[in-house]
C-alpha cells in the first residue's frame, strides 16, 4: 500500500510538471517500468516503478532551472 501511494504522489507531481493527463503519466511511468497495471505489479515492480518516476521527475526540475 505504501509503494502504490508513493507512487500516486510522484505521478501527481509529474501531471504538474509535464502538463500531461494523469492516464498519460502513469502510462508512462507503467512503461519505463515495464508493467502493464499498478494493480497487479510486484513489490519489486512497484519499486522500479518508483524509482524511474523519480528519476524522470528529477531530470525534469533540473531542466527547469
Amino acid at each position: 500500500d505504501d509503494l502504490r501511494t508513493r507512487n500516486a504522489d510522484v505521478a501527481k507531481r509529474l501531471v504538474d510538471f509535464t502538463g500531461w493527463t494523469h492516464p498519460r503519466v502513469q502510462g508512462e511511468m507503467n512503461r519505463l517500468a515495464g508493467i502493464t497495471k499498478v494493480s497487479t505489479a510486484t513489490v519489486d515492480q512497484l519499486e522500479r516503478r518508483l524509482r524511474y518516476a523519480e528519476s524522470w521527475l528529477r531530470r525534469l526540475r533540473r531542466e527547469r532551472t
